[in-house]
């Protein structure tokens, strides 16, 4: 894979004018590098530097990492040899050490070296053209952001395992909170929204994740807001929100599912979710190859208002999704790129509830293609869930096939409970968690 991408990247920086790329962002330098390394985002002192020159004899892409960060990368790069590491052993931390060992190494580097001026500190760039006075240096921003939009087929496979292991998390945490909710003990409080959460993570892991992103559970008098710590126990009755992000060989699934618990369902919130999912569709059958990201703002802005539906992702209603958990493209009011096939977006249509409720089903991810595929089953009505994998196999989660009600199904042996019901955005109705067995 990476030396496709590393093929594609070599072509756009000839157009460029560019002899070498100097990458300090974590997420184009794992795009070209390959290494995913954890929390370097997150970590500012952490640095990374990677050098691009197409056209060597030997690995195109030299990684200047500090020792801890060198290991594991290394270990990935065996499997793919398309980049070496050098372990940069020294006790201070941050960029100038890194540049300080590039200029070693390539003394006569020279001419025009593409930088990513969005995504790297201004005292990088500083140290960059205080120990290069002979280069001249280029945003490369705008070149990778366009060749990371339309993903390869290798990216678009891992972003697809990272949303099945999404659900693999989010299916086995219902579980555990049903049986809770099945017992006394749940109602003189017994199962927490952070315990909530975690559940989702555990699974999620379980089933092969690497790491995770964003995790939010929101209920009861919170559900109204986007991210929000909350404590306290999950409600015998109501609405519950799970936003949830993990991570599969350096590519990010992304999604938001709404539970109803109890009996009987509020036919109000009933119709607030359809109508959110009629708002959602809209989106879908406009995401196609041709069609602009502003464009399909426009029409589920123009058609919320039309309906009288609170909307409250009016600045946005969808993102693109693969390095980075949130990336372009973004369909918004200011975005004017044209989809095109093999783009992977994340739908995040977000509208409120009779008492202010935050209605959202982002994700799993779409797939624009000339067919208008779909990545996940999730997009086509009146389809299931994956089937949760059981425990002693949780290599593979197929799709069940259409039966003509989308049931979200379980490992064998588990229960189900009258009355726990999982909305999902396959048809906007309660979906019932008795677990369907293959035919």
């Amino acid at each position: 894979m990476q030396a496709s991408i590393q093929s594609r990247l070599a072509g756009a920086m000839r157009e460029q004018g560019m002899r070498s790329l100097l990458l300090a962002d974590p997420e184009n330098f794992g795009y070209v590098a390959g290494p995913m390394l954890p929390y370097v985002k997150q970590t500012p002192d952490r640095a990374v530097l990677a050098l691009f020159e197409p056209g060597t004899d030997e690995a195109a892409c030299t990684c200047w990492l500090y020792p801890d960060l060198a290991q594991p990368a290394e270990a990935q790069l065996a499997k793919e040899p398309s980049a070496v590491c050098v372990a940069v052993a020294e006790d201070a931390v941050g960029a100038d050490c890194l540049i300080r060992r590039l200029k070693e190494s390539r003394p006569d580097l020279d001419g025009v070296v593409g930088v990513d001026f969005s995504q790297t500190a201004a005292s990088v760039f500083d140290a960059l053209r205080a120990a290069f006075p002979g280069c001249s240096f280029k945003d490369a921003g705008p070149m990778l952001r366009g060749l990371r939009l339309v993903k390869l087929p290798e990216e678009i496979d891992r972003i697809e395992m990272a949303c099945r292991q999404v659900d693999t998390g989010i299916i086995g945490a219902i579980n555990h909170m049903e049986g809770a909710h099945s017992g006394s003990a749940y109602r003189k409080g017994f199962y927490t929204v952070p315990e909530f959460i975690e559940r989702v993570r555990i699974h999620a892991y379980e089933g092969g994740t690497s790491m995770s992103g964003n995790m939010a559970a929101v209920a009861g008098e919170a559900i109204g807001a986007n991210y929000m710590p909350q404590r306290g126990f999950l409600p015998s009755e109501g609405l519950c929100r799970i936003e949830y992000a993990c991570c599969h060989g350096g590519y990010w699934g992304v999604t938001a599912r709404m539970i109803h618990i109890g009996e009987d369902m509020d036919p109000r919130v009933r119709s607030a979710c359809a109508d959110n999912l009629s708002l959602k569709m809209l989106a879908l059958d406009m995401l196609r190859p041709g069609v602009a990201c502003s464009d399909i703002h426009g029409a589920v802005v123009k058609e919320a208002a039309k309906r009288g539906i609170p909307l409250s992702s009016a600045s946005g209603i969808g993102h693109g999704v693969g390095r980075g958990e949130i990336e372009g493209p973004y369909l918004a009011a200011d975005d004017p790129t044209v989809l095109c096939e093999n783009m992977v977006i994340a739908l995040d249509v977000a509208t409120l509830g009779p008492e202010g409720e935050l209605l959202r089903w982002a994700a799993p991810p779409e797939l624009a293609s000339e067919l208008g595929h779909a990545l996940h089953d999730h997009r086509v009505p009146q389809r299931p869930l994956r089937e949760h994998a059981p425990v002693e196999d949780r290599t593979a989660i197929p799709a069940l096939p259409a039966t003509g009600k989308g049931t979200a199904t379980r490992p064998p042996g588990r229960a189900g409970m009258a009355g726990f019901r999982l909305l999902m955005p396959g048809n906007g109705k309660p979906l019932p968690t008795e677990a369907k067995r293959r035919p």
